[in-house]
């Protein structure tokens, strides 16, 4: 079978990536050890790409933001991103690439930038289109579901909900920006529902974003809950087991206010109060210079120089040595994610887990077993829960041990890719 991936960066070849993008790497990565030929549609690259393979081909499609000065290809970008997602020029080379490969199935990742254009030249083409939702964008201006209030939200978008123009007004944007913004929040919904009924099915990592499809009106016979992909570098943790560093926890993910580092922050003096030596390290790429700005005042306001350490963006072998030290690694979503790949790679890793209650990590996390569940936005109950564990190394073993055993039953990647490409099939046998 002949798949083409889709997504707007890849791991190594552009500055900002994360799980999804780790996800399309190892979906391509997958499919083509087991023979099948793959090729992958994304932006362009900011380092050479090699093809290594003879059954592997890229395609770097341009997009209008290519073309336009730095500060204007910004907004621009955002517009796009959140109201108005089609392309000409991505439309244009994503079409010709597609004439030119002739897939036998489209699957999309994240692709805002390369925006829904992909899915007319697909359609134009007579290519069945997968498409796996790793955020809440198609249905959320924010693609959080989460309010300027910091509740969850279920309005979705359109011109009826109030709440959508308050939560751009929330963001750091003119008044002019707001105002275009709201403006064309209008057409939001009629737009990505247009594109939305042209998928052939959707792929979600976890039956509470299954549910929320169900909510929007999405039919759920086109919903396949698969769970996650986990790195293609990880390994058999237990041959490279080292000792714990008493007393450490660890945060992986972006420095993000979805990602919650905030919340973990205001619980560590709690945590020091009861466990002196405790030491965070944190490990994240930065997209939010105000943010930053916030987490860096946090560490000055406490006084936790010496006892929180932000490392920056690491390569997965840096980050493996770090579960493999750690105590305890925490997960503060703030937002109604699906899954994030962190909590998959903790498991596996067999660490002690303490993660939000919301989204889709209840489904993983059983509370006292396998992790333990806080408060998302409560310091104090992520300070009681991680105190809890740095105090019981019985606990913490008993719980790193579950942990492993879940996300070796859950994470099977020969159970994913024989459910993929059923979907596969079933999309290319439909008349």
């Amino acid at each position: 079978m002949k798949i083409c991936f889709v997504s707007d960066y890849l791991p190594f070849y552009h500055k900002f990536w994360g799980g999804a993008e780790q996800a399309t790497s190892r979906f391509q990565d997958l499919f083509n050890q087991k023979g099948h030929q793959t090729i992958i549609l994304f932006k362009k690259p900011q380092k050479q790409v090699s093809e290594n393979s003879a059954t592997l081909q890229y395609f770097a499609i341009p997009v209008l933001e290519d073309y336009l000065p730095k500060r204007i290809a910004h907004s621009v970008g955002q517009i796009k991103a959140n109201l108005f997602p089609l392309d000409l020029f991505s439309y244009v080379s994503s079409y010709k690439a597609l004439k030119q490969a002739n897939p036998d199935i489209l699957h999309l990742h994240n692709f805002q930038s390369l925006s829904f254009s992909l899915v007319l030249a697909a359609k134009r083409l007579h290519i069945p289109i997968v498409y796996s939702i790793y955020d809440y964008w198609c249905l959320c201006p924010l693609g959080t579901l989460v309010n300027c209030e910091k509740k969850a939200c279920r309005k979705f978008h359109g011109s009826y909900c109030a709440k959508c123009i308050k939560c751009f007004a929330f963001q750091d944007l003119s008044e002019l920006n707001v105002s275009f913004l709201s403006f064309w929040l209008i057409f939001r919904k009629k737009i990505f529902d247009f594109f939305l009924k042209r998928m052939d099915a959707f792929v979600v990592l976890s039956k509470s974003s299954s549910d929320i499809l169900c909510e929007y009106g999405i039919n759920k016979e086109k919903i396949f809950a698969i769970p996650l992909f986990l790195s293609k570098d990880i390994d058999d943790p237990i041959a490279n087991q080292v000792s714990n560093e008493k007393d450490s926890i660890l945060y992986v993910g972006w420095i993000h206010p979805r990602k919650g580092l905030h919340v973990l922050l205001e619980a560590m003096p709690k945590v020091l109060e009861e466990i002196a030596d405790a030491k965070l390290y944190v490990i994240g790429e930065n997209v939010d210079d105000g943010y930053m700005n916030k987490i860096k005042e946090i560490i000055r306001k406490n006084e936790l120089d010496d006892k929180v350490f932000l490392l920056g963006k690491r390569n997965f072998q840096e980050v493996k040595e770090f579960f493999q030290k750690t105590a305890v690694v925490v997960i503060p979503e703030q937002w109604e994610n699906m899954s994030p790949v962190i909590l998959g790679e903790s498991m596996y890793f067999g660490k002690a887990i303490v993660a939000s209650k919301i989204g889709g990590i209840p489904e993983f996390v059983t509370d006292g077993e396998n992790g333990l569940l806080a408060i998302p936005t409560d310091p104090s109950d992520f300070a009681k829960k991680i105190i809890k564990v740095l105090k019981d190394r019985r606990l913490m073993q008993e719980m790193g041990d579950n942990a492993r055993k879940t996300a070796k039953c859950l994470f099977s990647e020969e159970t994913k890719y024989r459910r993929l490409l059923n979907l596969y099939q079933s999309l290319v046998n439909t008349p």
